[in-house]
């Protein structure tokens, strides 16, 4: 029971630390608000397409 204990401690926290991490990414920086939360899609999406035009380019 001890180490199976350990581990499901572990993998809380880490969990409790990723969900703190997400948290910090969502919010907003300083005053700016993040009024639709579309915005973040739609960074997200050029993010992803910048991304995608790299490996385009080395591949």
């Amino acid at each position: 029971m001890g180490a199976d204990q350990e581990r499901e401690n572990t993998s809380r926290q880490e969990d409790n630390q990723q969900q703190q991490q997400d948290d910090l990414t969502k919010r907003p920086l300083g005053d700016e608000e993040v009024s639709d939360p579309g915005d973040k899609l739609k960074e997200r999406d050029r993010q992803i397409e910048i991304e995608k035009q790299q490996r385009d380019q080395r591949g």
